[in-house]
């Protein structure tokens, strides 16, 4: 029991960390210069920004879109978080099932940082030599693919837990498949950025709402099985 509700907490925790860390950064950063300063990004502007004494460049392109990615992300890792709260000390849930929806909860509050305050971006702006490899055309494409690598490792632990949630499962395929489809037309070809930000949208949204389905099962299936047994 312990163990549950320590990983539920830690998952809050990673989250509360790093919005505590961006928003210092933000509070100290000293804007420097502004425009198309990236040679590798052609018209795209950017921020090269100083704080605490080092200068490295910002994203400053998020938009409506991007808010509302974030917000349907939000609104997923809290419903999952706190179906794990609530599951962690129910005898008929098997332990690694609030653990696989904290951790969940933990994946997409942290997606929903880093589409609201452009991380992956920003990161990606301050490692212009990775334009050098293959198919990359900007250095935050690799970022995403290896966010989705390790996404999809994830997903495919936490699928075996909550594979009786089976239409919401489905919905939460169908975000992954969109949102490999917007890394893949972003990352080889070179779409318009409307493009994927609407596709980055609709799989944001039909992820919120498939963990939000998964949890809620998995809290109702609990209970149930709780009430049948007493």
């Amino acid at each position: 029991m312990k163990r549950r509700a320590a990983l539920v907490g830690v998952g809050g925790l990673v989250v509360a960390l790093a919005i505590i860390v961006a928003v210092a950064v933000k509070m100290n950063a000293e804007v420097v210069a502004r425009g198309a300063l990236l040679e590798f990004l052609g018209g795209y502007e950017v921020e090269r920004v100083r704080a605490f004494g080092v200068e490295f460049y910002v994203d400053v392109s998020g938009g409506r879109r991007d808010t509302l990615t974030a917000m349907a992300l939000t609104a997923g890792a809290g419903g999952a978080w706190l179906a794990a709260w609530l599951l962690r000390h129910q005898s008929p849930s098997p332990e690694r099932v609030p653990i696989a929806l904290a951790v969940s909860g933990a994946i997409m509050g942290f997606a929903a940082l880093d589409e609201a305050l452009a991380i992956h971006e920003t990161v990606g702006h301050n490692l212009g030599f990775l334009v050098g490899l293959p198919v990359i055309h900007a250095p935050d494409d690799l970022i995403v693919v290896l966010y989705g690598i390790i996404g999809a490792a994830a997903a495919w632990r936490i699928g075996a837990v909550l594979r009786p949630s089976r239409g919401p499962a489905a919905i939460v395929l169908a975000a992954a498949a969109l949102l490999g489809a917007a890394v893949l037309l972003d990352a080889a070809f070179s779409v318009s950025e409307d493009l994927e930000e609407y596709l980055e949208l609709l799989a944001g949204g039909l992820l919120a709402l498939g963990l939000l389905a998964v949890s809620a099962e998995a809290v109702l299936r609990s209970f149930v099985h709780e009430s049948s047994a007493s």
